[in-house]
């Protein structure tokens, strides 16, 4: 018997639910200071620190392992496990409370929308985990174990990459979360 590991690291813009099964899932959230008591102060700070230029940012790890064994000359996978690894990174307004009302109001609107956007992006990676471990799950037995490892792989790394453009398309119709609307009439 012989464990293989691979793994896939996507990066996105984009909190978390529990995958079943085997997996393991991981979150760190962790945020960048902004100070401002206007709404264009606000943006501004967030377009200076925010990671990568963006308000929010969501990177994902998705690492597959797999064992299998060998038996009347063909190889068949055994366990499947799949491990997501997740960090979201958002703004942390530190001087709201000498703010008006209506700008805490308009912030945690804005907060909380742009959470919504990166819980979306969350759920098609666990999606993305969740579909990696029930097509590698569902490959036969192979001819020899070394055809079986690289057409394990291969599945997990189509998948990974279907994953990445979804993900991609979605930033692109919401603007990476500053337009929400748009995606809330999905």
């Amino acid at each position: 018997m012989k464990q293989v590991n691979a793994a896939g690291l996507v990066m996105l813009t984009g909190l978390l639910t529990a995958v079943p099964g085997n997996a393991a899932t991981s979150q760190k959230v962790s945020g960048y200071a902004i100070h401002g008591e206007t709404w264009e102060a606000l943006k501004q700070q967030m377009n200076q620190k925010g990671p990568r230029g963006f308000y929010g940012w969501t990177s994902y790890e998705i690492a597959w392992r797999f064992l299998w064994s060998e038996a009347g000359g063909n190889c068949r996978l055994t366990s499947v496990d799949v491990d997501t690894d997740i960090e979201i990174t958002m703004p942390e307004w530190r001087d709201h409370a000498r703010a008006g009302r209506a700008l805490q109001w308009q912030w945690r609107r804005f907060y909380d929308d742009l959470l919504e956007h990166e819980q979306v992006h969350v759920e098609m990676a666990l999606t993305g985990a969740e579909d990696i471990k029930a097509a590698l799950s569902a490959i036969g037995e192979r001819a020899s174990c070394s055809q079986l490892e690289t057409e394990a792989n291969q599945v997990g790394y189509q998948i990974l990459e279907r994953v990445r453009q979804e993900n991609q398309q979605f930033d692109e119709e919401t603007d990476h979360g500053r337009q929400v609307w748009n995606w809330r009439r999905r």
